[in-house]
């Protein structure tokens, strides 16, 4: 059913959050936990898919691979989300646990006949595909900024979001992600990715706390975002920031 080496199985069993929907969340009641150990994969690009998930803690980034061969990091899945939803019988991407992920799983053949026993779970289903899809769309917008400061405020400010961030002016950000996945997910070098960091710490804009997390002024981030003040963020690293 999954990929090999990656999935351990529990006996914890927890009621679905709310988060997913009060229609969607009757496929997973009740469904065991299993957990995906770091780097691990829930499922690959152009395997059969047998099953959807349901990401209860931890983190999943969605990866492609191109027809040159080439491994580009298209999204992220969080908490409360779903992944392996597919109109096709296999899955559109590959899904690897960023840190050590909790998962439930639900047949696809049990989901469809669900579906056609309780049509009212139909409009849940589709607005959980709508999330899945918003992740490239997520993406397409960071890389229609030109300047790399701009990508990574609006990459920070998606995590402040999706990660349940307060949105007030300073807020924690939770950063489990490597550089080199930031950096391959804004279509970015690694040393543009973290010569930006480092230029919005000197500015003030984020505070950094530890490799994994960051105090943000979000009001900033999104002055940035639009254009407002970038260049602002290091007097001497305009080219830098804008490669």
């Amino acid at each position: 059913m999954f990929s090999t080496g990656s999935i351990q199985r529990g006996d914890k069993v927890v009621e679905t959050s709310s988060s997913v929907g009060p229609s969607l969340a009757t496929l997973f009641d009740k469904v065991p936990i299993e957990n995906v150990t770091e780097g691990g994969v829930l499922f690959r690009e152009g395997e059969a898919a047998t099953h959807i998930f349901e990401i209860v803690e931890g983190l999943l980034r969605i990866v492609r691979v191109s027809c040159d061969g080439r491994r580009t990091i298209t999204g992220f899945l969080f908490p409360g989300e779903i992944g392996g939803v597919s109109s096709k019988d296999r899955y559109l991407y590959t899904a690897e646990a960023v840190i050590p992920t909790c998962v439930r799983s639900y047949a696809r053949l049990s989901m469809q006949q669900k579906l056609e026993q309780d049509p009212g779970l139909r409009p849940s289903l589709f607005a959980r595909l709508r999330d899945e899809m918003s992740a490239a769309q997520e993406q397409i917008v960071l890389l229609a900024h030109k300047v790399a400061a701009q990508r990574i405020c609006g990459f920070l400010m998606m995590l402040a979001s999706k990660r349940g961030g307060n949105q007030s002016s300073m807020t924690t950000i939770g950063i489990p992600i490597l550089r080199q996945d930031i950096a391959d997910y804004l279509g970015l070098p690694l040393e543009t990715v973290s010569g930006a960091f480092h230029a919005l710490a000197n500015a003030k804009v984020i505070v950094p706390i530890d490799r994994q997390s960051c105090t943000a002024d979000l009001e900033s981030l999104a002055s940035i975002v639009r254009g407002d003040n970038w260049t602002d963020c290091h007097p001497r690293n305009r080219l830098d920031l804008a490669s």
